[in-house]
């Protein structure tokens, strides 16, 4: 951990030592803006299992390429082995792995790329004959990537592996088929292709490697896209005529799920819990669209009366994030909060992303410029001694922590022990949580 020097700071701590009452340990949410810039433009749209790594974009007028953040490395870009920039659109959980495509300047397509902490850039090419290619998915370790191919002016859905290199997982008998998302054990994927006799519809498809490719099938003879996938394959949701949304799961098949929740209000799925049981999105109001959260217990709730979307659930479930007039993260415990923002001069700001374990949101907020900055809210407690209650013992485990840099210190998840992690301490302290 990296520390920066810091003076004792003797008389605040007594104040506030001798001043403040136990209280029993309940989090706080902190916001901080990851970008001191006023004229770069970047954002945070993915975010690791565990919230300690950013994926998003930043630039300027001229360009933008994908970065990753780190507490300790701050932002890297991320570009092509030739220094193209790219977009990733997916990460492994830890963080280690991201996928997504970057620019050939050869021949102004885009191949699939894969990223590694150790290892950098990696152009994952085309099949025989293609001339684009992109990965959209990967697996939880980042082993195996989803995604497809461009040949001619038909697309060919693709599953990628250090194995088995770039593979050619077919159609449904049309000419164009796509993958969109692999489950987090890398088992299986999904997608949608054209078939022999469809014409142009779209049938959504689930590919193993003991099965090969699965016509699931429409709702009604309307175009079926997945979109999101249980960790282990066996729920599938996405959105029929566009606008609709349907449910795939091993026991019931392809399902009306507008019917199954009893509205026919347009309804598009975004996240989904680890194990199917929760999915969040968005579904259309009397007026605007509004974030809702539904399981098979509980059915639809509806997050907010004001118009928005939920944008990302954790693994259990039991968090997930959004925005509605506002940012928000919603949990079973506390409802619906607003996150709170950078401070003054900071304007509107969104939520993206919620990592699996529901502690970090990430997203931008418009600096007083005018320009999107990534920012990330977390939660933190001042529970310093794990004990439970916020007390003076707390405060002076802290303090002792500070002074001697101990990478515990750094409250506000900086990578540097400072006098602003002092402050952040203080603020939850004071909250008592």
């Amino acid at each position: 951990m990296n520390s920066r020097p810091a003076q004792r700071i003797v008389a605040v701590c007594a104040v506030i030592a001798l001043t403040n009452t136990s209280a029993w340990g309940q989090a706080c949410r902190f916001a901080r803006n990851l970008d001191p810039y006023l004229n770069i433009f970047s954002d945070a749209s993915l975010v690791s299992k565990d919230g300690t790594v950013l994926v998003g974009r930043r630039g300027n007028s001229e360009e933008e390429t994908a970065v990753r953040w780190t507490a300790a490395d701050g932002f890297q870009h991320i570009r092509s082995m030739t220094g193209q920039k790219s977009e990733i659109h997916a990460i492994s959980d830890d963080g280690s792995v991201l996928v997504g495509h970057a620019f050939n300047e050869h021949t102004g397509e885009v191949n699939a790329l894969r990223w590694n902490v150790n290892e950098g850039s990696e152009n994952l090419g085309v099949l025989p004959g293609g001339r684009a290619s992109c990965a959209y998915s990967t697996s939880a370790d980042g082993s195996v990537l989803a995604g497809y191919c461009t040949i001619g002016f038909n697309h060919r859905p693709i599953r990628w592996t250090r194995e088995d290199g770039m593979q050619d997982l077919g159609t449904l008998g049309g000419n164009s088929a796509r993958a969109v998302v692999v489950s987090a054990d890398g088992k299986v994927i999904t997608g949608y292709s054209y078939t022999a006799n469809g014409g142009i519809i779209d049938h959504t498809f689930r590919w193993t490697a003991e099965t090969g490719m699965q016509n699931l099938g429409t709702v009604n003879g309307k175009d079926t896209v997945p979109i999101v996938i249980s960790a282990d394959g066996s729920t599938i949701f996405g959105t029929w005529d566009t606008y609709r949304c349907f449910r795939w799961t091993e026991e019931h098949g392809m399902q009306n799920f507008n019917a199954v929740v009893g509205t026919n209000l347009q309804m598009i799925p975004t996240a989904i819990s680890a194990d199917g049981s929760v999915l969040v999105g968005r579904i259309q109001g009397s007026s605007s669209w509004r974030p809702f959260r539904w399981t098979k217990d509980g059915g639809l709730l509806y997050l907010s009366e004001s118009a928005g979307s939920a944008t990302g659930v954790s693994s259990d479930g039991s968090a997930m994030s959004g925005n509605a007039n506002g940012p928000f993260r919603w949990t079973i415990d506390n409802g619906f909060q607003l996150l709170p923002k950078v401070g003054k001069g900071f304007r509107s700001s969104v939520a993206w992303a919620i990592s699996a374990d529901g502690t970090t949101v990430v997203g931008s907020m418009q600096n007083e410029v005018g320009r999107l900055t990534m920012c990330v809210w977390y939660e933190t407690t001042a529970d310093f001694d794990g004990s439970n209650f916020v007390d003076t013992d707390d405060f002076t485990a802290y303090v002792q922590a500070f002074e001697s840099g101990d990478g515990n210190a750094d409250f506000d998840r900086s990578g540097f022990v400072d006098t602003d992690d002092f402050s952040a301490f203080v603020t939850a302290f004071e909250a008592g949580c």
